[in-house]
């Protein structure tokens, strides 16, 4: 149902009764709409909070907030303001920062109906259309009360969630120097210092992105977040000793991609499973290289806790020229008897222990332990030096369960410490 609506303005400097108004008994469905002057100029009210102050012929006070659209005071009936009959004595007051005034008095005078409830006639089939009309009116009050209920709820939900969304940018922002989340800003990744965290960079071409073939990095600690990225183009990614790369994922898909002279590489992964029929991860020159998963590993100091993978068109996974490898599980992929086997070669590394290959394809791999100085045979998978012509002079140092190391002359023989006997003969 539509509102009755009186307009009409009242003036701050007169203090008599501006305004009356009539309305029958038991009428709600009025509404006010108020306007102030001082001494006939308008008087803004935006930002003030105002009350609807009242009282009864009976005596009985009625203090109701009003709304405020604009420069306009709106008040609403809810029914107790004609519940009795005669007049009713009104006031407006505003309030904004601790500070109060009093708009002048108005009147509403509440007369009686022609006729009375008491002398409705009820119908021989039930109530009086009258009451059905305010029961189905009063429902859709109530239901329309509810749904904006519902909108005020769903509204104040995503204030909260942006005001969420704002301090967790904020928190970003104070916690990293740099936080990239578009591809233009990636584009940039160069000029920055310091720590920076990228985010949200799905499926992205490092070849589309960057013109050159190396792509320096500059800074302390760079994070990536639900990123992954791939080339078209082979390309060398370059840190410094200083520089921490965490969560970089690297998608095998089309060309070859390095990431080389960076101090630490940890968490960084290429995509897994038989998705890997491309150019797995390399990584070379780098100090320190955690929970990795790769395809090749060049003159690195320390790497642990790392998969290697023998893929589909990469028949050899490499660790060359590195110094410690403690914990590498080895993955290869498609692999059946009808293939031809796959190959790891560590070649010109110090000191290897805990190496596994997964149970599936443990007789389809050869290991290649090449110029190695210790090897540890309980725990590295398929160890036995393995030599070319050029190395027949070189000495290895094979670790024993008892903890010696035992050393063998390559020129004369190769040996292997296994299931406790050691194994020698011509090469």
């Amino acid at each position: 149902m539509n509102y009755s609506t009186y307009r009409f303005t009242l003036d701050l400097k007169k203090h008599n009764s501006q305004m009356s108004i009539a309305v029958f008994q038991y009428d709600s469905a009025v509404q006010l709409i108020i306007s102030l002057t001082d001494g006939g100029k308008p008087y803004f009210i935006n930002g003030c909070e105002a009350l609807f102050y009242g009282k009864r012929a009976d005596g009985a006070p009625i203090n109701q907030y009003c709304e405020i659209e604009g420069e306009k005071i709106i008040y609403k009936f809810d029914g107790i303001e004609t519940v009795e009959l005669g007049a009713v004595n009104c006031q407006i007051l505003l309030s904004k920062d601790g500070k109060t005034i009093t708009a002048p008095r108005f009147t509403i005078m509440v007369e009686p109906r022609v006729i009375t409830d008491d002398e409705i006639i009820e119908p021989a089939g039930g109530r009086s259309a009258l009451d059905a009309i305010f029961a189905s009116e009063t429902a859709r009050e109530e239901a329309e009360a509810e749904r904006a209920e519902a909108e005020t709820a769903r509204a104040e939900a995503e204030i909260a969630r942006a005001e969420a969304e704002e301090k967790r940018k904020q928190s970003l922002r104070a916690e990293w120097d740099h936080v990239i989340t578009t591809i233009e800003d990636f584009a940039k990744i160069k000029d920055y210092t310091g720590t920076v965290l990228v985010k949200g960079l799905q499926h992205v071409d490092l070849g589309a992105v960057f013109e050159e073939d190396t792509i320096d990095i500059n800074a302390s600690y760079v994070k990536f977040i639900d990123c992954a990225f791939y080339t078209t183009y082979p390309r060398n990614i370059v840190g410094n000793e200083n520089c921490t790369i965490d969560g970089f994922y690297w998608r095998a898909e089309y060309d070859s991609l390095s990431l080389s002279t960076f101090g630490k590489v940890i968490n960084c992964k290429h995509t897994g499973g038989s998705d890997i029929d491309g150019y797995p991860l390399e990584i070379s020159n780098c100090d320190y290289v955690h929970n990795c998963d790769f395809g090749a590993a060049y003159d690195c100091n320390h790497i642990s806790d790392c998969a290697l993978t023998v893929s589909v068109s990469r028949y050899e996974a490499i660790f060359s020229g590195c110094n410690h490898i403690h914990g590498v599980k080895v993955i290869a992929l498609d692999l059946n008897p009808d293939f031809t086997w796959r190959t790891c070669i560590f070649d010109g590394c110090k000191y290897i222990s805990n190496v596994s290959v997964s149970q599936v394809f443990i007789d389809l791999i050869e290991f290649r332990y090449i110029s190695c100085l210790y090897v540890d045979p309980d725990t590295c998978a398929g160890f036995l030096p393995s030599l070319t012509e050029g190395e027949l002079n070189d000495e290895v140092q094979i670790l024993t369960r008892d903890g010696s190391f035992k050393a063998v002359h390559l020129g004369e023989a190769v040996a292997a410490y296994v299931n406790g006997t050691i194994l020698t003969g011509e090469w």
